[in-house]
């Protein structure tokens, strides 16, 4: 019985380790423009958010975390724009292994709200003037990288005894009169994508297609994922992935399409059926685990559309009714069993 319940376990770890890999990130320079970079992240939040499954999904979270909704509205007020209906476009990026070292543009409308007075009172709060319209800002957040102060530059202070890190943003006012946001840890990335932004969309990274609210392209698989052990789950289907790729489309349901490339035809071919059946092991883990019956539902909709060549397609939909279980899962096992304090996640380098 043991050895079943483990055997569950993997093929459970398998499946979310497959769907996953087309969006799987890890950052060592930030790229100056999202051209090809190690990944890039596009994300359409006002349209997310006022798609049908979108507005369901929002009005859910904040039922179920009512201290968002307020959040959401003292920062509001705070920076004088909504994060979520007045961005239209976030697109991140990088090119490294290092979280930290991510660049970021986002096309706002035709108001920047409180955001430079905001960055005013930030800690080391610098700034220049770019041109006329608009000035380069500058200022420390906390290094909360693994190692901190051991790689990389970091800054501290008397008022700020944990290692501080410098950001650079800028807020270029694009040709059609909305406003743009540029941001990088690089001063120079920063003053390249503001004068880019200024003179067209290029480092907006594009418009998603119609009905696509989120892309996610992984150009080069992490080291990490490359250097998993041999007997972790997965991991020979993962270093057979070259490259891969994910759309979310939001209307009345959510469809996420996953895109991967394989180093040959017949590891498409087997990463297709490894998707499949890793989706169909996962319905008999929910036997035993109520758990993981939200998942499994979601995933019984999984099916690979194509393995023709070195490309697998595949593609699943879920229901606002079935997201929303998954949103109630992690709830519900929170309240019946709290985590040890010695857990946490660990995003290695």
């Amino acid at each position: 019985m043991l050895r079943s319940r483990g055997r569950l376990k993997t093929y459970f770890l398998a499946a979310c380790l497959t769907l996953g890999s087309g969006v799987l990130i890890a950052a060592a320079h930030a790229a100056s423009r999202p051209d090809e970079p190690a990944w890039k992240m596009t994300i359409e939040l006002a349209t997310a958010a006022e798609s049908p499954v979108g507005r369901q999904m929002v009005e859910h979270l904040t039922t179920l975390h009512p201290q968002l909704a307020e959040a959401r509205a003292n920062l509001t007020q705070a920076i004088g724009i909504d994060p979520v209906e007045d961005i239209q476009r976030l697109t991140l990026w990088s090119d490294s292994g290092d979280p930290g070292d991510v660049a970021a543009t986002a096309l706002l409308h035709r108001s920047v709200g409180n955001l430079e007075g905001w960055m005013l009172a930030m800690p080391g709060y610098e700034s220049e003037e770019l041109d006329e319209q608009t000035l380069l800002h500058s200022f420390l957040i906390e290094d909360d990288r693994p190692g901190a102060g051991h790689r990389g530059p970091s800054e501290r202070s008397t008022d700020h005894p944990k290692p501080m890190r410098r950001v650079w943003v800028a807020l270029p006012m694009g040709p059609d009169g909305n406003y743009r946001v540029a941001a990088s840890f690089d001063d120079h990335v920063t003053r390249e994508l503001a004068a880019s932004l200024a003179a067209d969309d290029a480092a907006l990274g594009g418009a998603l297609s119609d009905g696509v609210v989120a892309a996610a392209d992984l150009a080069r698989l992490p080291r990490p994922l490359l250097n998993a052990p041999a007997d972790a789950p997965a991991s020979a289907m993962i270093r057979a992935i070259t490259r891969g790729s994910a759309t979310i489309e939001a209307d009345e349901n959510m469809r996420v399409t996953m895109e991967l490339d394989a180093s040959s035809p017949v590891r498409a071919r087997q990463i297709g059926q490894l998707m499949q059946g890793a989706a169909a092991m996962v319905q008999l883990a929910a036997i035993e685990d109520p758990n993981a019956a939200p998942l499994a539902e979601v995933l019984a909709s999984l099916r690979v559309l194509d393995t023709e060549g070195t490309r697998v397609v595949a593609q699943l939909t879920a229901t606002p009714e079935q997201l929303t279980e998954l949103m109630d899962a992690p709830h519900h096992v929170r309240r019946g069993r709290p985590p040890r304090s010695d857990q946490q996640l660990d995003f290695a380098e």
